[in-house]
């Protein structure tokens, strides 16, 4: 708990207009890919992504926003957007909630590890921003967190990510 209350003093911090050039100009243009299935979640999750981005002064027109069905196709996406240089961060969203069958297991991995993988490939600061839970119930918890949602976890952790990552 306490590495998290840090997470969200890092945010306040963050957010304070002094960083607000420094944060747009280090995310670069950022892509968001999400997924159709699960749109409560998702819809939710990218709203507070992007208002956590506003609100540390990366503008709209520095993001760019695609649908995809599910997370399957979310490395898919990715490896075309990272092969034409057409983003220079990534954040992905979705939201996988366990079934009955393996089908849960199998998607949760491939579409991990395949997003990693491209990640890697193409060396692109990426968030893996897809929950993984047991119940919808578990989804709808850990996007209306209090004091941060994961959007907004989400968000915060892609200019970290950038900013660590321009120090290289």
């Amino acid at each position: 708990m306490q590495q998290y209350s840090e997470f969200v003093k890092l945010f306040k911090n963050l957010s304070k207009s002094r960083f607000k050039k420094i944060n747009a100009l280090k995310c670069g243009k950022i892509a968001i890919i999400s997924t159709h299935w699960n749109k409560n979640i998702v819809s939710n999750l990218l709203k507070q992504s992007i208002m956590t981005f506003n609100r540390l002064g990366i503008e709209d027109k520095n993001i760019q926003h695609f649908l995809v069905p599910g997370a399957w196709e979310i490395p898919q996406l990715a490896n075309n957007l990272f092969s034409q240089n057409a983003c220079d961060s990534l954040l992905t969203i979705g939201c996988i909630i366990k079934g009955e069958t393996p089908h849960f297991e199998i998607i949760s991995t491939q579409s991990s590890e395949a997003l990693l993988s491209v990640a890697m490939r193409y060396s692109v600061p990426t968030i893996n921003g897809i929950l993984t839970t047991n119940s919808i119930d578990q989804a709808e918890s850990r996007v209306f967190a209090q004091p941060l949602g994961k959007g907004e976890e989400f968000a915060i952790s892609l200019v970290l990510l950038c900013k660590v990552w321009q120090r290289q």
